[in-house]
């Protein structure tokens, strides 16, 4: 559940001082310097000034290929610059966009779209069907190079144009998080395609869409810049903001100092222990929410491995003391099934492992486990993570394990989870995103084993399966009810631990921002309330 805390005593606010460039104009502010953002700023609030919104993610953007997006900021970029066929919140609610409906066939192989009518993109020409079709034509000649367009479609064959607002796409099998699809699919235009061929978005930086915004430029490893489309389809959704920067800011110290100058309107994911910088500035609000990032373990269930034992796995589920690994990491929730409670699948009756020392012992006691070195993986960047693996080391030997960890960086840790035998344990975190269970969590780490645990459950696989490809929307929420009983019972191979809390601060008088609790923050609807903006 979010808590929004408004806050409303006086803090004095220090100067912005961003490691990488300055950042730009705050509040209701005026930019006068060199738009590259490496000029002087002015902060100017009056009356019929220019409205410049400053926002920063933890991430830049690498790419301007819609289709090779990943991680937040270029999906941040194509929602604000494109518009998909269905627009998604990625928390799981799904609406018409480009695409106004569409019909599927018995089986749900086919799937006829009907395209709105008067879109334009933002050089002026028409969007219709033939945009549609020559997008889908793209993915599926890139697939092996666009990593989105290949996860998203992997099912789909082929496409067609019946008639200028209408086409059919075919797909190998319906799939259930096709709706999710659609979201992904930002319509390109057929003209530019023809024109400048394939790598038009990446090599050309031919960037048009028709979504509510455009892109004016980009600075790697600074910021984005984009201005509202004032010809766009929905003039609703048509912003009062005139520039909106988006900066790369990883480091707290900036975020804090950035908010408390006014050079900042919003900031994403503040670390816990900044908090206390910002909660008491005057006009900004500080909203605390449990995330959709599941942090877990999972065990290498191979033969030879104790974790084999499903006993092993219940000594280590009662051993860990997750209020205070909680405590550590400012606040969450635990996880009482694998699925998040935003996920399809999730099931409250699931009671979960509590803290019990003594019982994990009893489990241990009925495996052949002799003592032997275990190591528990885990990556550097994980929030107080050098805390948390003292408190799950010192949990774990008290209950009998002769056992240690080894925080790895990024790059090595991948290596470790990837290699067959090298790992026992490994803990880590996942976003969950639009309500999606199988994407991310069941297929690749059950059923695909991407990870190597070796756990191997035909009627789990099974479930997984059926539940994904049946058009059936009752019989798949109980298959994977189903699901999250068995990974329950059988502690494995995944054991979901904990959602931690996540916080981020915006500027009173900034609106519309849809704050998700697992894919960051999007400004396709952002405006201004200018009558607070311009206190």
């Amino acid at each position: 559940m979010k808590l929004f805390r408004k806050v409303m005593s006086g803090l004095l606010a220090g100067s912005l001082i961003l490691s990488l460039v300055a950042c730009g104009a705050g509040s209701g502010a005026t930019e006068t310097g060199d738009p590259s953002g490496n000029g002087a700023v002015g902060t100017s609030s009056a009356s019929g000034d220019e409205i410049v919104v400053n926002v920063s993610d933890n991430v830049t953007l690498i790419n301007l290929e819609v289709y090779a997006n990943n991680n937040s900021c270029e999906f941040l970029y194509a929602d604000l610059v494109f518009d998909p066929l269905y627009y998604g919140d990625r928390q799981g609610n799904n609406s018409p966009c480009i695409c106004t409906s569409y019909d599927l066939n018995e089986d749900g192989t086919e799937v006829t779209l009907h395209i709105k009518e008067g879109v334009k993109f933002h050089d002026g020409t028409d969007l219709n069907a033939e945009d549609v079709v020559a997008t889908f034509e793209f993915m599926l000649r890139n697939m092996d190079t666009l990593g989105l367009a290949s996860a998203v479609w992997s099912n789909l064959e082929s496409v067609e144009l019946i008639d200028e607002y209408t086409c059919k796409i075919t797909l190998s099998q319906y799939f259930a998080t096709f709706e999710n699809s659609l979201t992904y699919t930002w319509i390109l235009s057929d003209e530019d395609i023809e024109q400048y061929g394939d790598d038009f978005q990446s090599a050309e930086r031919v960037i048009n869409g028709s979504g509510p915004w455009k892109f004016v430029e980009w600075q790697d490893g600074q910021y984005a810049r984009y201005t509202p489309n004032q010809n766009y389809w929905d003039p609703d959704a048509v912003s009062n903001i005139d520039t909106l920067n988006v900066w790369f800011v990883n480091q707290e110290n900036a975020k804090v100092s950035g908010i408390t100058s006014g050079n900042l309107d919003y900031t994403q994911s503040l670390r816990s222990d900044m908090v206390p910088m910002v909660e008491n500035l005057e006009g900004v609000e500080v909203i605390e929410y449990t995330s959709d990032v599941m942090y877990y373990m999972q065990f290498d269930c191979a033969e030879d491995s104790i974790f084999s034992d499903p006993n092993a796995r219940k000594a280590v589920a009662y051993a860990l003391d997750l209020n205070t690994v909680l405590g550590l990491v400012g606040g969450g929730e635990k996880m009482n099934c694998m699925f998040l409670p935003s996920l399809l699948g999730y099931d409250e009756s699931i009671e979960g492992y509590e803290y019990n020392p003594d019982l994990a012992r009893e489990y241990l006691a009925q495996t052949d486990y002799n003592g032997e070195k275990l190591t528990l993986y885990t990556r550097n960047d994980l929030v107080a993570i050098d805390d948390v693996m003292a408190v799950f080391i010192q949990n774990l030997v008290d209950v009998g394990f002769n056992i240690s960890t080894k925080i790895c960086d990024s790059a090595e840790f991948v290596t470790i989870r990837q290699d067959p035998s090298a790992y026992d344990i490994f803990f880590v975190n996942l976003g969950a995103f639009d309500a999606d269970p199988y994407t991310l969590y069941i297929i690749p780490r059950i059923v695909n084993d991407t990870h190597n645990s070796y756990y191997h459950n035909e009627e789990l696989n099974n479930l997984i399966i059926d539940s994904y490809n049946t058009t059936d929307k009752t019989k798949r929420e109980d298959e994977l009810k189903q699901v999250a009983r068995i990974v329950y019972d059988e502690c494995g191979p995944v054991l979901g631990l904990y959602a931690s809390n996540s916080y981020c601060v915006i500027r009173e008088g900034l609106e519309g921002v849809l704050v998700t609790k697992g894919a960051g923050p999007y400004f396709r609807y952002a405006s201004v309330d200018e009558a607070v903006w311009n206190k």
